[in-house]
Protein backbone atom coordinates (compact mmCIF):
# COMPACT_ATOMS: atom_id res chain seq x y z
CA UNK A 1 0.00 0.00 0.00
CA UNK A 2 2.62 2.52 0.77
CA UNK A 3 4.46 1.91 -2.61
CA UNK A 4 1.13 2.77 -4.31
CA UNK A 5 0.82 5.69 -2.58
CA UNK A 6 4.19 6.93 -3.38
CA UNK A 7 3.85 5.82 -6.68
CA UNK A 8 0.52 8.16 -6.86
CA UNK A 9 2.55 11.15 -5.02
CA UNK A 10 5.42 10.55 -7.42
CA UNK A 11 2.86 11.02 -10.13
CA UNK A 12 1.52 14.06 -9.13
CA UNK A 13 4.57 15.69 -8.74
CA UNK A 14 5.88 15.53 -12.05
CA UNK A 15 2.48 16.40 -13.71
CA UNK A 16 2.69 19.45 -11.40
CA UNK A 17 6.57 20.37 -12.13
CA UNK A 18 5.43 19.71 -16.32
CA UNK A 19 3.02 21.98 -15.34
CA UNK A 20 4.88 24.71 -14.38
CA UNK A 21 7.19 23.51 -17.56
CA UNK A 22 4.94 23.84 -19.60
CA UNK A 23 3.39 27.08 -18.53
CA UNK A 24 7.15 28.37 -19.02
CA UNK A 25 7.63 26.85 -22.31
CA UNK A 26 4.16 28.90 -23.50
CA UNK A 27 5.54 31.97 -21.68
CA UNK A 28 8.50 31.78 -24.09
CA UNK A 29 5.62 31.76 -26.72
CA UNK A 30 4.12 35.10 -25.71
CA UNK A 31 7.66 36.48 -25.75
CA UNK A 32 8.53 35.81 -28.99
CA UNK A 33 4.92 37.25 -30.05
CA UNK A 34 5.51 40.28 -28.26
CA UNK A 35 8.71 40.87 -29.47
CA UNK A 36 8.14 40.00 -32.78
CA UNK A 37 4.44 40.66 -34.14
CA UNK A 38 3.41 37.50 -35.98
CA UNK A 39 0.43 37.37 -38.33
CA UNK A 40 -2.72 35.10 -37.41
CA UNK A 41 -2.11 32.06 -39.47
CA UNK A 42 1.87 32.10 -37.55
CA UNK A 43 0.33 32.55 -34.47
CA UNK A 44 -2.08 29.62 -35.01
CA UNK A 45 1.14 27.32 -36.31
CA UNK A 46 2.92 28.36 -32.51
CA UNK A 47 0.08 27.33 -31.02
CA UNK A 48 -0.20 23.83 -32.80
CA UNK A 49 3.93 23.19 -32.26
CA UNK A 50 2.86 24.37 -28.58
CA UNK A 51 -0.03 21.56 -27.82
CA UNK A 52 2.05 18.67 -30.25
CA UNK A 53 5.01 19.33 -28.29
CA UNK A 54 3.09 19.56 -24.45
CA UNK A 55 0.71 16.28 -25.56
CA UNK A 56 3.44 14.30 -26.52
CA UNK A 57 5.49 14.83 -23.34
CA UNK A 58 2.36 14.72 -21.47
CA UNK A 59 1.65 10.86 -23.00
CA UNK A 60 5.83 10.14 -22.44
CA UNK A 61 5.04 10.98 -18.63
CA UNK A 62 2.05 8.60 -18.67
CA UNK A 63 3.30 5.87 -20.02
CA UNK A 64 6.68 6.52 -17.56
CA UNK A 65 4.48 6.92 -14.11
CA UNK A 66 1.21 5.64 -14.33
CA UNK A 67 1.67 3.00 -17.34
CA UNK A 68 -0.45 4.92 -19.85
CA UNK A 69 -3.56 4.85 -17.24
CA UNK A 70 -4.98 8.54 -16.80
CA UNK A 71 -6.00 9.28 -13.40
CA UNK A 72 -8.24 11.91 -12.46
CA UNK A 73 -5.70 13.60 -10.18
CA UNK A 74 -3.04 14.12 -12.93
CA UNK A 75 -4.29 17.08 -14.98
CA UNK A 76 -4.92 18.27 -12.08
CA UNK A 77 -2.05 18.39 -11.01
CA UNK A 78 -0.91 19.72 -14.37
CA UNK A 79 -3.48 22.63 -14.30
CA UNK A 80 -2.18 23.56 -10.61
CA UNK A 81 1.65 23.86 -11.62
CA UNK A 82 0.88 26.05 -14.99
CA UNK A 83 -1.45 27.97 -12.72
CA UNK A 84 0.93 28.64 -10.36
CA UNK A 85 3.58 29.80 -13.02
CA UNK A 86 0.98 31.92 -15.02
CA UNK A 87 -0.12 33.63 -11.44
CA UNK A 88 3.25 34.35 -9.69
CA UNK A 89 6.10 33.61 -12.51
CA UNK A 90 4.98 34.90 -15.38
CA UNK A 91 3.97 38.18 -14.10
CA UNK A 92 7.23 38.87 -12.32
CA UNK A 93 9.33 37.78 -15.43
CA UNK A 94 7.04 38.24 -19.00
CA UNK A 95 7.22 42.14 -19.05
CA UNK A 96 10.23 42.92 -17.43
CA UNK A 97 12.11 40.05 -19.72
CA UNK A 98 10.70 42.03 -22.94
CA UNK A 99 11.24 45.25 -22.10
CA UNK A 100 14.86 44.90 -21.35
CA UNK A 101 15.32 42.81 -24.42
CA UNK A 102 13.09 45.96 -26.56
CA UNK A 103 15.71 48.29 -24.50
CA UNK A 104 18.51 46.31 -25.33
CA UNK A 105 17.62 46.24 -29.07
CA UNK A 106 17.61 49.98 -29.22
CA UNK A 107 20.91 50.47 -27.70
CA UNK A 108 22.29 47.72 -30.18
CA UNK A 109 20.31 49.49 -33.21
CA UNK A 110 21.54 52.76 -31.73
CA UNK A 111 25.21 51.73 -31.46
CA UNK A 112 25.17 50.43 -34.77
CA UNK A 113 23.94 53.28 -36.13
CA UNK A 114 26.61 55.67 -34.85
Amino acid sequence: MAGFILSQSASFLAFFCFGVCAAAFFDLFRMLRKLLPHSRPAVALEDIIFWTVTSLFAFRLLMIFQSGRLRIFLPIAFGLGSALWMAGFSRLLLGPVCRFILFLGKKIRKFLKI
